[in-house]
């Protein structure tokens, strides 16, 4: 994952306004902590990574619908 992928993750999460400080918190460390393992990923199976990239994009926004 590259770093522009990662900054466009981060200001989508900074910038979200139905997010709480909170939850914006929350998300913004969980994305810290994936990001040694999604890097890892991303280099060995590329592919894999995208896919796991759109399904984490996918969650997020069906629960900001269901919210």
């Amino acid at each position: 994952m590259t770093q522009n992928e990662i900054k466009k993750i981060e200001e989508k999460i900074c910038k979200d306004g139905s997010l709480s400080e909170e939850r914006k918190t929350e998300l913004l460390n969980l994305l810290t902590t994936m990001m040694p393992e999604m890097t890892k990923l991303y280099k060995s199976h590329a592919e894999y990574a995208e896919s796991m990239i759109r399904f984490n994009n996918n969650e997020v926004s069906a629960w900001k619908k269901n919210k």
